[in-house]
């Protein structure tokens, strides 16, 4: 992979994965989080995380969601 990945893992906080190309980052919440309507703490197995996808792009390749001035 075209990606220092060892630096982002350390800028991020997290060790990222190679997903098919894409190095993909869950970065868990940390704050508990809870249902003020229920009253209820969200349990671990529904941990709330924050998603993080890069994936390097080479010659003159450009991301289908690029916005061109």
């Amino acid at each position: 992979m075209a990606l220092d990945t060892a630096a982002l893992d350390r800028i991020i906080g997290v060790n990222g994965e190679d997903e098919h190309g894409v190095y993909t980052f869950h970065v868990p919440v940390a704050q508990h989080i809870t249902d003020t309507r229920a009253h209820l703490a969200l349990p671990p197995m529904m941990e709330a995380s924050t998603s993080l996808m890069l994936q390097p792009l080479g010659g003159a390749e450009r991301p289908s969601t690029a916005m061109s001035r």
